[in-house]
C-alpha cells in the first residue's frame, strides 16, 4: 500500500477541518472536503479517492449515496462517522455497502487505522458493538448453528428485516400482510432463537448469515 492514501471527506466544516490536519499528520491526502452531497459526488477528484468518510449527523447518508459510490467507485471504502453508537443506523450501513462505522470520539490513531483498513476492504465496527453482543447473549448462550432451529420462510423473511432496523409497519408493507400477523411472526420467532427482544433477534441473524435485504 503507497504511503500516502487518498480521502474524501463529507462532513460538517469544522469537523472537516479538524479531520483534514489529522490525516495530512498521518499520510493521507485529503482531496475533497465539503458539506454537499451533490458537490461531493460530481467531484472528479472522488475517482482517485481509496476511501471517503461521511458524517451521518450532519447528512444522514441515504441509499441514493451508496449506491452511487458503490456503482460508479466500486473499489472506495464509505466510512460513516456517528456521533453515538446506535445498532440498527449501523446495520443499515453496512447493508448499503459501507466499510465501516465508527464514532466521533474516536482517537486520532484508531480512525487513522480504521480508514486505512476500510481502503483495504476490511469492515470496521466501534469497540461499543463488541459490548452490545456480549450483552446480547441469552444466559444460555446463542445457538452455535442454525440446524436446530426451524424457522418458516416468512420467518426468515422477518428476521431478516429485524437486522435492517424495519419497524412492524414497513415489514408488514413489505411482505404485503397486516401488522398483526408481523407481530405474531416476530413472536414466534423470538421464542424459536430463545431471545427476549428484536436487538438480540438481529445479532443471532448476523451471526448466523442471514443479515442482508428482503
Amino acid at each position: 500500500m503507497p504511503n500516502e492514501l487518498v480521502a474524501g471527506l463529507l462532513v460538517r466544516e469544522l469537523l472537516g477541518e479538524s479531520l483534514r490536519r489529522v490525516l495530512l499528520q498521518n499520510c493521507f491526502q485529503v482531496a475533497i472536503t465539503t458539506t454537499s452531497v451533490k458537490e461531493f459526488l460530481s467531484d472528479p477528484a472522488l475517482a482517485e479517492c481509496g476511501v471517503v468518510l461521511v458524517d451521518e449527523s450532519a447528512h444522514r447518508a441515504d441509499d441514493d449515496l451508496y449506491s452511487r459510490l458503490r456503482r460508479d467507485h466500486p473499489k472506495v471504502g464509505i466510512v460513516l462517522m456517528a456521533e453515538t453508537f446506535e445498532l440498527e443506523p449501523m446495520m443499515r450501513a453496512f447493508s448499503n455497502g459501507a466499510m465501516g462505522y465508527i464514532l466521533k470520539d474516536i482517537p486520532a490513531e484508531t480512525l487513522v487505522g480504521s480508514l486505512r483498513l476500510a481502503a483495504l476492504g476490511e469492515k470496521v465496527v466501534p469497540s461499543a458493538m463488541a459490548t452490545l453482543l456480549a450483552d446480547g447473549f441469552h444466559p444460555d448462550g446463542l445457538p452455535t448453528g442454525c440446524g436446530n432451529i426451524e424457522l418458516s420462510e416468512r420467518e426468515v423473511h422477518v428476521l431478516r428485516s429485524l437486522t435492517l432496523g424495519a419497524s412492524n409497519k414497513i415489514i408488514a408493507r413489505k411482505l404485503g400482510i397486516c401488522e398483526a400477523t408481523v407481530k405474531i411472526h416476530v413472536k414466534a420467532t423470538l421464542r424459536k432463537l430463545k431471545v427476549s427482544n428484536r436487538t438480540q433477534a438481529a445479532i443471532w441473524a448476523m451471526q448466523h448469515g442471514l443479515f442482508g435485504k428482503l
